[in-house]
């Protein structure tokens, strides 16, 4: 089946295929360099994934949005911690969006790169990326990351795969 290059050419799965092995093979100090510049972060800020983290042992966390500017992600994120709040945080702990990001102890961050997707008939896709990251005395530490394309067109996704999984880090945090 054809991709369609948003010329009005038809054009082959190649297009699509170079955009997944650029998201599936992309060296992580790449990826986590473009997340500090999303950030507004200096290059020089220690940023490295990690297997294994908690959560800090807290009644409440704080936690900073990063949505690339997208007003459907960011209500997206807002309605799943807001009803998060509502049902388990008596239980778990409370989360408390902040808008300053040297209030946060964690950052929940979303964003879709635009400029490189591709047609690929009916839809268009783009890289998105999703990340839960720490933020510690000696830099960064990110504790989630989900990399795959997406749909260009609804940058809202049906359910926040991060939020989910902040969402276990809490509850296994608050029985441990």
């Amino acid at each position: 089946m054809g991709v369609s290059t948003g010329n009005g050419q038809l054009g082959s799965q190649v297009e699509v295929e170079r955009l997944r092995r650029q998201v599936y093979s992309q060296d992580i100090r790449i990826e986590l360099g473009r997340l500090l510049e999303r950030l507004n972060l200096p290059r020089s800020t220690p940023i490295e994934a990690v297997k294994t983290e908690s959560l800090p042992k807290t009644t409440s966390l704080k936690v900073y949005l990063y949505t690339g500017g997208s007003v459907k992600v960011e209500r997206a994120f807002r309605r799943e911690i807001e009803e998060w709040n509502t049902k388990d945080s008596q239980r778990y702990g409370r989360l408390e969006i902040v808008g300053d990001l040297t209030q946060a102890e964690l950052i929940l961050a979303r964003y879709v790169e635009f400029a490189s997707a591709v047609e690929a008939w009916p839809i268009r896709l783009a890289p998105g990326y999703s990340y839960l990251v720490l933020l510690k005395p000696d830099g960064l530490k990110v504790i989630y990351r989900f990399a795959d394309l997406v749909s260009a067109y609804d940058d809202a996704p049906p359910r926040c795969l991060a939020c989910e999984r902040l969402f276990k880090l809490m509850k296994t945090g608050a029985k441990g």
